[in-house]
């Protein structure tokens, strides 16, 4: 592209150089310190678990190449002035495009991606017919250096794919293969952002932890699914980072053709070895079924259900629940505390009378109770 620089240009090395740190610099910036995670993810899935993705030399890497393709194109196309900065485009397109496959197709960006591209082909083809013409080079492609960086750097920052789920599902992920339960436990804890796959990674955590799960699960952020939730088998190994036998070793009992739904599986393997972390994914898993008949039934089997005898947070808040809604039945299990505890959460919801403003009210005081999921969550 034969174009002639401005006479306000600065010295164009001088400029060119400026342009390219300046790229450099974001692209590792953005790479190691918000990409890392998905990038991590990507690299164990086409690696299939053989390789890992090491952040900071990761970062360099993908950077030069970034740089290199940038010069390439430049050289390629001889952009000159202010439309110099149009050479990092692709540059930008290969970054957003490593990150729109993990850990599913992104149609989003990659539709933006397309778009710009025709821009991107059409400014360089409208500026060539213009330098061949010997036509002025104002007009639409004559924006300054500046206008065509921010786009550029804009368009990686929101087409990426640098989701706070995924990063709490590899980092989780990283604790736990560490050993450090502690620590897996408490990534992204204050966050609303949750998913299947991170909630079974904490389930995990948590069955591997000193505390038990009944006196955890319910204080985090649950998606939809139910008990379902908390499996992961061999075909999710990809996908949660861990080997592809973790939860069979944990529970020990491989899953069933027999078992069509993680419900049966915890509760066969709660059966076979009932003092070990199966019995808490079967109670849990029918708390997040909401399935309080069967939790109040299969509680005693696992666990000592009496007056004097503290139950884990969750189950006496489940417990609680069941036997206030059936007066009829003979109590199991009485604690003042939270009886008095789950009263005031019904109050505090029937001070509302719209169901969002009863769910938000609520969650504010009592998110991270059982009643509040039971009656509020999905």
């Amino acid at each position: 592209m034969n174009t002639t620089p401005s006479k306000n240009d600065i010295n164009p090395s001088s400029a060119r150089l400026f342009w390219r740190v300046l790229f450099a610099v974001y692209t590792f910036i953005g790479v190691y310190a918000c990409l890392a995670p998905v990038l991590t993810l990507a690299q164990h899935q086409l690696a299939k678990g053989q390789t890992a993705f090491e952040p900071f030399v990761g970062a360099v890497v993908l950077t030069g190449i970034a740089l290199v393709i940038q010069y390439v194109i430049a050289k390629l196309f001889r952009f000159t002035g202010t439309k110099y900065v149009l050479s990092f485009f692709p540059s930008g397109l290969f970054i957003v495009l490593l990150t729109a496959f993990t850990p599913h197709v992104r149609t989003a960006p990659l539709a933006v991606s397309a778009l710009l591209a025709i821009v991107w082909i059409w400014l360089i083809a409208h500026s060539r017919r213009q330098a061949a013409g010997r036509r002025s080079q104002q007009g639409i492609v004559s924006f300054p250096a500046w206008v065509y960086f921010f786009v550029i750097a804009f368009y990686m920052g929101v087409c990426s794919n640098a989701s706070d789920t995924i990063n709490y599902e590899v980092k989780t992920a990283k604790h736990i293969m560490a050993g450090d339960t502690d620590k897996a436990l408490t990534v992204g804890k204050n966050a609303l952002a949750t998913s299947p796959h991170l909630t079974a990674l904490r389930m995990y955590a948590m069955a591997k932890h000193t505390a038990e799960p009944g006196e955890m699960l319910f204080a985090y952020p649950l998606p939809a699914g139910g008990c379902e939730v908390l499996y992961f088998g061999p075909a999710d190994s990809l996908d949660v980072l861990l080997p592809a036998d973790s939860l069979v070793k944990l529970l020990g009992t491989p899953r069933s053709t027999k078992d069509k739904t993680a419900a049966q599986y915890f509760a066969r393997a709660a059966r076979r070895r009932p003092h070990s972390a199966a019995r808490d994914y079967h109670l849990c898993g029918l708390l997040l079924d909401k399935d309080l008949k069967t939790f109040a039934d299969e509680l005693p089997k696992y666990y000592v259900v009496s007056d004097s005898v503290v139950l884990p947070k969750y189950y006496a808040q489940a417990l609680i629940l069941y036997q206030r809604q059936n007066p009829e039945i003979e109590p199991l299990y009485a604690d003042p505390n939270v009886t008095q505890n789950y009263l005031d959460f019904r109050k505090e919801g029937n001070k509302q009378r719209e169901p969002e403003a009863k769910r938000t009210k609520t969650w504010r005081l009592y998110g991270d109770t059982y009643w509040w999921y039971y009656y509020y969550g999905k």
